[in-house]
């Protein structure tokens, strides 16, 4: 009801706007076979519940690539990167080519990416993704827990449960994102399946790098 009363003050033409400028029902390129692009119709095909239906993640699917873009213009300050899968290539005789991201275009200012990030650090801690907590590190992120289109309906037995994560929340490195395909019912849950996975990935990230140092919980925010 919320998310709906946000939309009708906003007009679903601004959330069309903003759901194509993060580049939702668009390929991102990246150098892989059989992409998805996703599906979020023109505006012109939308009806009067479209608005609020696409806020709450119905009448549009992304891929998790897509996903995962998005959140990194988040943790980036407000860029939308383009999709890449390499980082550099040298060695064995080859110039050496450089991958580093580069911004496809702005999608939101610097200080809404701060409150984001700050909202996404306080659902690890305090909202629906505590299981992705490590104590001592800054985690932030969202679960998502979406109904599968089946047979030309919403199931409510089988679901899509996923979890994007920030890392660490107060200087980005690194973007995560876990999505669960059908996961058994009742632990369907983003924080019960896919949130668990992400903590373990940063623990190995954690374990393998030094750079990462604990704070204690007097830095933590409360």
């Amino acid at each position: 009801i919320g998310l709906a009363k946000i939309v009708d003050q906003m007009g679903a033409q601004h959330i069309y706007d903003y759901a194509r400028k993060f580049g939702f029902g668009i390929r991102t390129g990246v150098p892989l076979p059989s992409e998805a692009s996703g599906v979020l119709r023109e505006f012109n095909d939308w009806t009067r519940l479209s608005g609020p239906f696409v806020s709450i993640g119905q009448e549009i699917s992304i891929n998790t690539l897509q996903l995962a873009v998005a959140y990194s213009a988040a943790a980036n300050g407000g860029y939308l990167p383009k999709a890449r899968i390499i980082k550099h290539i040298f060695g064995n005789g080859y110039e050496k080519r450089d991958y580093s991201p580069k911004p496809v275009r702005k999608v939101m200012a610097r200080q809404t990416s701060e409150i984001l990030l700050s909202m996404m650090e306080e659902v690890v801690n305090h909202g629906t993704a505590t299981k992705a907590r490590i104590p001592g590190f800054r985690i932030g992120g969202k679960t998502g827990t979406a109904e599968k289109f089946i047979n030309g309906s919403y199931s409510k037995r089988d679901f899509i449960s996923s979890f994007a994560a920030v890392f660490p929340i107060d200087n980005p490195k690194y973007v995560c994102v876990i999505s669960v395909d059908s996961p058994k019912y009742g632990y369907h849950w983003g924080n019960e399946t896919a949130a668990p996975i992400v903590k373990e990935i940063f623990e190995r990230l954690i374990i393998n790098n030094k750079e990462f140092i604990p704070v204690t919980p007097k830095e933590m925010p409360q």
